[in-house]
């Protein structure tokens, strides 16, 4: 410091550095990885010496990953045990070992499979055991690697065989076929894979062979059951979507009628006329000349399909409408409203009425049951017409209805058949739900009660007498007694 004062510094840096390396951890670091990589290759070396996988998996490192840790964490540790854990992924999760001791039992399953067959072309049959294939197409009756059992084997009635190993899990299942658990980048996902990354079990490795009938049959079955299970899971939360959303929908109704109309704003021209001459029908306005807005107000006519069908009627010309756009019924339409929440009406046609005028038929069953605010929303295909929709004034509207359907209760698929669902009032109810053709012909009556307001009905596409019905199309009517008001009422479900 006094002969160099400006080295001083630098020589006290690497001093301390030297010292750190040897007391603070960096040399202990160094050291601890020099070991974890000799005691992995002491495992390897310790699982090669294995005669079968059930002695190799006992060891450690085999099965389990074994993280390096540091006395002092860094980005050097995390990516080290980063690259394992992404290598095990790419792997499929079998890791070395186990993609190891696959091949090789893959390996013992093809020779065996080819003295099989050898043995047949020569013999006309497949023998009975697989030490009839000792000496004269095999020196030794083969080994399945994975227990140190013998291959299992077996004949069909068919006269075909069966031959497997047990796996990775040394369990016999009896011959059961692997069964994919997906895909991912374009490969299959073994039992393996799924059961490292927390999905089912491993199965045994079978020879592939030709299924029979009674396997085809249950695989189509498991197939059937798991379709059955993913369409009902995902109309459950559809069902419980759309009656969260319309019910907070519903809460707003009477603010929404309340609300004093916003000043008439000025109409729209359509290719330079008012966009109201080109809606209107004059068959039935004649010289009376009505303003948008009064065009775009709903007014209700009675049809006797109340009250599970409401039917409105506007001053639009209809022919007119279908080229210039179309037309939406707005339930509960909060300005508030979030954009994915939506207000358009779950099930609604605009047909032309016969003076040709426009009809709008409403299917009330899927909507919550009370007092609503509807409105008229009319979109036009014009590029040079305005970006906004233009929307009537606000209607009051009571829904009378004793229950709510979901959406999904109005279509199937004919593999499945279609669910019911219904949500009540009040708790306890009974309810007989008959099943018709198009054409009013009856198919089947389903009845039934419920104690938590719910209603969750299947039906498997047969009639009263147990008959595969094979219409993609039929209707419904539910007649619903409510228990504690005693409230009843017949309406036509989906």
């Amino acid at each position: 410091m006094v002969s160099s004062p400006k080295y001083a510094w630098n020589d006290f840096t690497i001093y301390w550095q030297q010292l750190g390396y040897r007391q603070f951890g960096s040399y202990v670091d160094e050291k601890a990885l020099f070991l974890y990589y000799r005691d992995r290759e002491l495992e390897l070396r310790a699982a090669l010496k294995a005669i079968t996988w059930s002695e190799m998996r006992e060891l450690p490192g085999v099965t389990n990953f074994v993280p390096f840790n540091m006395k002092r964490g860094s980005a050097t540790l995390a990516l080290l045990n980063m690259r394992q854990l992404s290598a095990r992924w790419q792997s499929l999760g079998q890791g070395l070992f186990g993609r190891a001791a696959e091949a090789e039992a893959r390996r013992r399953l093809m020779f065996t499979a080819l003295a099989l067959e050898r043995y047949r072309l020569r013999h006309g049959d497949y023998p009975k055991e697989l030490r009839a294939l000792v000496p004269e197409f095999l020196k030794t009756e083969p080994i399945d690697f994975m227990d140190g059992q013998p291959l299992r084997y077996r004949l069909g009635e068919d006269g075909r065989f069966v031959l497997y190993s047990v796996g990775l899990d040394c369990v016999d299942n009896g011959g059961e076929m692997r069964r994919s658990r997906g895909t991912r980048f374009g490969r299959e996902m073994p039992d393996e894979f799924a059961a490292n990354f927390g999905y089912g079990a491993g199965s045994d490795l079978v020879w592939p062979r030709p299924a029979s009938a009674a396997e085809e049959e249950r695989l189509l079955e498991q197939e059937r059951q798991a379709r059955t299970e993913q369409i009902t899971g995902s109309e459950e939360s559809q069902a419980d979507w759309q009656w969260s959303r319309t019910a907070r929908r519903q809460a707003k109704a009477e603010q929404l009628l309340a609300r004093q109309a916003p000043p008439a704003a000025k109409e729209p021209a359509y290719h330079g006329h008012p966009l109201s001459e080109a809606l209107r029908n004059a068959q039935v306005s004649g010289t009376n000349k009505l303003k948008l807005a009064e065009m775009l107000t709903l007014s209700q006519l009675e049809t006797g399909k109340e009250p599970g069908e409401a039917t409105f009627e506007l001053p639009i010309r209809y022919e007119a409408l279908t080229n210039l756009g179309s037309l939406y019924l707005c339930v509960d339409p909060a300005p508030d409203e979030d954009s994915d929440e939506g207000c358009v009406a779950g099930d609604f046609e605009c047909r032309g009425a016969p003076n040709g005028n426009c009809l709008l038929v409403w299917n009330t069953i899927y909507e919550v049951p009370g007092k609503h605010a509807l409105e008229v929303a009319l979109s036009l295909n014009d590029p040079q017409s305005p970006g906004d929709e233009i929307s009537g004034p606000v209607t009051p509207f009571v829904v009378s209805n004793l229950c709510q359907f979901s959406l999904t209760s109005a279509h199937f698929e004919p593999e499945v058949g279609p669910t019911f669902r219904a949500k009540l009032p009040e708790s306890n109810a009974t309810y007989v739900i008959e099943l018709k053709l198009p054409s009013g012909e009856h198919v089947r009556n389903i009845k039934g009660n419920t104690s938590n307001g719910l209603i969750t009905e299947h039906w498997d596409l047969k009639d009263d007498e147990g008959k595969a019905c094979t219409n993609d199309a039929y209707d419904s009517v539910i007649e619903i007694k409510l228990s504690e008001s005693g409230r009843m009422q017949k309406l036509r479900g989906p």
